[in-house]
C-alpha cells in the first residue's frame, strides 16, 4: 500500500479514504469542512444571540 502523502498517516482516515481516488478525496474532504463550518458557525450564532437576549 503507497502513502501518497509522505510520512506518517493519521489511522483514522487512512482507513476511511484509502479506497478513493484523490479526486474523490478532495470533493468528500471539501463538503466535510463546509458542513462543519456552516454548523460551527450556526452554533456560535445561536450561543452569542442566547447571551445577547437574557
Amino acid at each position: 500500500m503507497v502513502n501518497v502523502y509522505g510520512g506518517e498517516h493519521p489511522p483514522l482516515t487512512f482507513f476511511l479514504f484509502e479506497d478513493l481516488p484523490m479526486v474523490e478525496f478532495l470533493i468528500y474532504l471539501a463538503v466535510g469542512l463546509t458542513i462543519v463550518y456552516s454548523l460551527a458557525h450556526i452554533g456560535i450564532s445561536t450561543v452569542c444571540n442566547a447571551f445577547k437576549y437574557h
